[in-house]
């Protein structure tokens, strides 16, 4: 009988062991021949080596990224639940307080795929243990720290602010073709695109709370987050890259109605408890010959 005679091997089996998975799936999971996964399990003298591709195999199977197998350090439950449960199954700390729809993010993943190919997307949410199949159904929602943590994954990725700052403006990727992008493209100026955002920014996401006051002049925006709201998921986290983008996010709304974007001026408040953002716009100074939105560093 053939013992394993590699780190590599004896790593997954004792994962396999440990997440209890189906031996009539794993063949599939590590694209391997039923036979010679069979003759491995078995430690048969004849029987192929596993090698790191298949591990690799493995881990896009369960869309998680590889490293933690190799560390050990993998979340069993989560694990568990998509073999035996939902293959797309959210990690319990995306899933918590999930007031984000997907489609608030759609775009992101689109302009990876559309830079980095869709290999290099699939990888990326997986550093995160996100399934892509997540994105067929954009109604789902997931936590705000999703979103921070996409963010920071993408820029530890060799994204650069540049980048980032391009995706703000890519909201319609995500929603061309929707029943909200339709109601975008009645309006027919910003008075009408910003009353359109008002009465249904709920459709994206709910971590913050929003008051709009609007006239022909100008559109004011005030947004609180409240960390108590949110269990202190977030507390502790850098909300920097978030605020920025969400600056940008809104002055590429008018884009949605085929308007120029305007950059809104911004001011933010944090305290122990809540940050608070206030987002002003002056429409009297619209120009249809207006450049593009850029943002002042």
């Amino acid at each position: 009988m053939k013992t394993f005679q590699s780190k590599t091997e004896n790593l997954l089996y004792s994962f396999i062991v440990d997440v209890g998975f189906p031996l009539n799936k794993a063949p599939v999971a590590l694209s391997l021949s039923s036979t010679d996964f069979l003759n491995w399990w078995s430690r048969n003298s004849e029987c192929k080596f596993i090698s790191h591709k298949n591990i690799s195999s493995m881990a896009q199977y369960l869309s998680i990224d590889e490293s933690l197998i190799f560390q050990g350090n993998y979340n069993k439950e989560l694990i568990r639940k998509r073999l035996f449960e939902n293959p797309i199954e959210i990690p319990n700390q995306y899933a918590n307080n999930s007031f984000s729809f997907l489609r608030s993010s759609a775009h992101i993943v689109k302009y990876i795929t559309l830079l980095k190919g869709q290999h290099n997307a699939d990888k990326i949410l997986r550093k995160l243990n996100i399934s892509p199949l997540i994105y067929t159904n954009l109604d789902n929602k997931i936590n705000i720290k999703y979103f921070i943590d996409l963010l920071e994954i993408l820029h530890q990725n060799g994204f650069t602010q540049d980048d980032l700052d391009t995706m703000a403006s890519l909201i319609l990727m995500g929603i061309q073709g929707s029943g909200l992008h339709k109601e975008y493209l009645k309006a027919k100026n910003y008075y009408d695109c910003y009353c359109t955002f008002a009465k249904t920014i709920n459709q994206l996401e709910s971590n913050f709370e929003y008051s709009a006051d609007i006239s022909r002049k100008q559109f004011r925006l005030t947004t609180h987050f409240y960390f108590d709201k949110h269990d202190k998921l977030v507390q502790n986290t850098s909300f920097d890259r978030l605020l920025r983008y969400r600056q940008l996010f809104l002055g590429w709304i008018p884009r949605l109605s085929n308007l120029h974007p305007l950059l809104p001026r911004t001011e933010v408040v944090a305290t122990d408890n809540y940050i608070k953002e206030i987002f002003t716009v002056d429409l009297t100074q619209v120009d249809s010959n207006q450049p593009y939105l850029v943002l002042m560093q």
